[in-house]
């Protein structure tokens, strides 16, 4: 992990959906592109969900960080799009299973959220969603936290990086 900070940034968008109280169900997906410090323009998509009780919940997928001990609080549903920023180096730092917590409040045509995604490398990423007018929308409010699996790729390789 780099310690000198935020090493990568972009643009994404997501779309999630949760109902419970501890206990419940929830889903999120998210796809995004931007720049990585040691390698240039990359991108990456990450999808997650589950159902049932925090230690024994149905989740996808099974065994990523979190897996176990999913859970939801509230009732939302909605999509927009984010700006992210992460301490990834590359986009293969994001790649593979993680933790993503999270937390969204819809107004109908516009939704705000913030999402923090630790990897298993180690590394964070954190997304926020701005209420945009008609580009995020929702229903509801809440927070959850599931494990998500991501793939990731440089899209322009910058080799003297």
């Amino acid at each position: 992990m780099d310690a000198e900070g935020l090493v990568a940034g972009g643009l994404g968008f997501g779309a999630r959906a949760f109902a419970g109280l501890v206990s419940g169900a929830g889903t999120t997906a998210d796809v995004g592109a931007g720049w990585f410090s040691e390698s240039g323009l990359g991108g990456y998509a990450s999808t997650g969900s589950f159902a049932g009780l925090p230690g024994n919940a149905f989740t996808s997928p099974a065994g990523a960080t979190g897996s176990n001990w999913p859970f939801a609080a509230g009732l939302y549903g909605g999509y927009g799009p984010s700006l992210w920023f992460s301490t990834a180096n590359r986009p293969s730092d994001l790649a593979g299973p993680g933790l993503q917590m999270e937390g969204a409040v819809g107004l109908l045509a516009a939704s705000l959220g913030i999402s923090v995604t630790l990897s298993n490398s180690g590394h964070w990423t954190v997304a926020v969603a701005p209420p945009i007018p008609y580009l995020s929308g929702g229903v509801g409010a809440g927070a959850q936290a599931l494990g998500t699996n991501t793939c990731a790729k440089d899209l322009i390789d910058i080799p003297w990086l």
